[in-house]
């Protein structure tokens, strides 16, 4: 099962937009968005720093990942479409020893975000549908952190085909949010809300149930399935699986 989803974002943003979709321009206005907010990249580090220390819900993202990392002994990750990379901030903190490669789609938003997430150890302009992952091979992981509405559910399977293809080993694949019936209505009732305010409701891709994820990991062939989930940990409203090649 999956829903469209929807996001009402700040007045003055949103009228800057180009469009009533989250495309690729559309994010480069918010990030470059000079008033603040959640997506807007900060345009000191200070202020920057204590955004990345003030989000109590990456730094618990982060904690389950840097154990991940020490119980496999990993040394080196890429993170995929990173944004503000407050999660990859947490990280590098919790893991100073750990190689992070921090990726986007757009080589204007991570020239900010160097700027400021200082600590990363390499930035590199990566589009997740349509770039060749082999350049990755040899990272120990793959992290994919709060992008799962981005794609449609050709988009994601042929991305896995893609990362397997490609002999990506590990994935650290973790939800924006594991669309469920409760979440369901709750999209629905923001959607109207905004109508009756007069709101702007702009598109933001896709909300997949959780066996929907499990089907992008298995991939077309049942026989011949692509991840295999060896732990996972259900926490807030999400999940994060940690899925092994299959080969």
């Amino acid at each position: 099962m999956k829903i469209r989803h929807f996001y009402c974002f700040d007045t003055k943003a949103s009228t800057n937009m180009h469009s009533d979709a989250l495309d690729r321009n559309n994010w480069e206005v918010l990030r470059a968005y000079e008033d603040g907010g959640a997506f807007s990249l900060e345009r000191t580090r200070e202020d920057y720093i204590k955004n990345c220390e003030g989000s109590q819900s990456y730094k618990e993202t982060a904690q389950k990942i840097s154990h991940i990392v020490q119980k496999n002994k990993w040394n080196t990750v890429v993170s995929l479409g990173v944004g503000k990379a407050v999660l990859e901030y947490q990280l590098k903190k919790m893991s100073p020893q750990l190689t992070i490669e921090c990726t986007d789609f757009t080589k204007q938003s991570l020239d900010m975000l160097g700027k400021m997430f200082v600590e990363c150890d390499r930035f590199s302009v990566f589009d997740i549908a349509n770039d060749d992952f082999s350049v990755y091979r040899d990272m120990d992981a793959v992290i994919m952190h709060r992008i799962s509405t981005e794609f449609t559910r050709t988009q994601w399977k042929a991305i896995f085909h893609k990362m397997h293809d490609a002999g990506i080993k590990n994935v650290l694949f973790i939800p924006t949010e594991l669309l469920t019936i409760k979440s369901a209505i709750k999209e629905k009732l923001h959607y109207v809300a905004n109508i009756i305010r007069h709101k702007k409701n702009i598109f933001c891709g896709w909300m997949y149930t959780r066996n929907e994820f499990l089907n992008f990991f298995r991939g077309n062939d049942k026989n011949h399935p692509l991840y295999e989930i060896t732990h996972s940990v259900r926490y807030g409203n999400t999940e994060m699986f940690e899925l092994k090649i299959i080969k």
